[in-house]
């Protein structure tokens, strides 16, 4: 099922939503600019790269990338489901 976009930007329009309320539970909020924040290790939150180099690491999860990278082990899955 495909979200609908209007659903959502209702969601996080209203601070009643749980999806506002499940995206607020951390007080004070986090602010990904505090140099603080970009320390700490909090996995799928705060991975600070260019667009290039996320694009890289994921063209080498699925083959090599001007001869590097690529191995057996990757995401060969992903290469099979597309």
């Amino acid at each position: 099922m495909t979200p609908n976009p209007r659903e959502m930007m209702r969601a996080y329009a209203d601070p009643t939503s749980l999806t506002m309320r499940s995206m607020t539970v951390v007080t004070p909020l986090l602010n990904h600019d505090d140099p603080a924040e970009q320390a700490a290790e909090m996995p799928s939150i705060n991975g600070i790269c260019t667009a290039r180099a996320l694009a890289r690491f994921y063209a080498a999860l699925i083959g090599e990338v001007n001869g590097q990278g690529g191995s057996d082990t990757g995401l060969q899955v992903a290469r099979c489901a597309s």
